[in-house]
């Protein structure tokens, strides 16, 4: 990718309302990005790729002409990265195969969006392209790059180690972190706050209200979503949504 300040994106989805509510979430929550076109077809994308060399594109995976995958396979040397938004779940394998960054599936959650560009943002930073400024979603974050957290207490600040960290448990706007050697630390900010900072250390949010460290995972039980067993015994719902990245996660560590 060039040397850049700003993420170029191109959105493509069949659908307008798809199209424009991507475009939203994106203009409120991830100023580093400019969405500099919308495409409704493969054949439009390929166009618009081909015209204006984006650095990521948001790519629906049933259109018009071709599908998604059929768009990855038809760009001869990429040089962006893409990340799969569809109504269907049995499409993740395929997109992991296909070198995707993430696959977001519809409706699309605000913290799964963010997850997606942490992961961008990871991705240019090791190809050596020029990062943009991220707003901090709060003092109480650390660096993505640091290996410790420092979490805001009453009488101020304690720190912890990332690699001590098994799991965190939303909890409204409070934050339960679960340490090595039992140890638990109630915060008083979101998870979504802390999300962005832990994703970079092989953290995953396998549900709404929980992110766990998957150095620590010990068991997976089938079900609908599942049932993951941790190093402290704890059981930790995984959401159907999140099951198939989640498995193919654990099994490429």
């Amino acid at each position: 990718m060039e040397m850049n300040s700003t993420i170029r994106a191109i959105i493509a989805d069949d659908e307008s309302r798809g199209r424009d509510t991507l475009a939203e979430l994106i203009r409120k929550h991830c100023p580093a990005l400019e969405v500099q076109a919308q495409t409704d077809s493969a054949d439009s994308t390929l166009s618009a790729i081909r015209r204006l060399q984006p650095d990521v594109v948001f790519l629906d995976i049933l259109m018009p002409g071709g599908s998604g995958f059929k768009v990855v396979e038809t760009v001869a040397e990429r040089s962006f990265d893409v990340i799969f938004v569809t109504a269907y779940e049995h499409y993740a394998l395929r997109a992991i195969k296909a070198a995707a960054v993430d696959y977001l599936l519809k409706p699309i959650l605000v913290e799964d969006l963010l997850a997606a560009i942490d992961r961008l943002t990871g991705n240019r930073k090791r190809d050596g392209a020029a990062l943009p400024s991220l707003p901090s979603s709060g003092e109480a974050l650390a660096l993505r790059t640091s290996r410790r957290l420092s979490l805001p207490t009453a009488q101020g600040y304690r720190f912890i180690d990332i690699s001590d960290l098994m799991r965190c448990l939303g909890r409204s706007n409070y934050t339960e972190f679960h340490l090595l050697g039992g140890t638990r630390i109630l915060v008083s900010r979101t998870l979504a706050e802390f999300e962005r900072s832990l994703v970079g250390h092989n953290f995953m949010r396998v549900h709404k209200a929980h992110l766990v460290n998957l150095h620590y995972v010990r068991e997976y039980h089938k079900g609908r979503g599942g049932i993951i067993i941790m190093a402290d015994g704890a059981e930790v719902e995984i959401s159907t949504r999140r099951r198939d990245l989640f498995l193919q996660r654990i099994h490429t560590m």
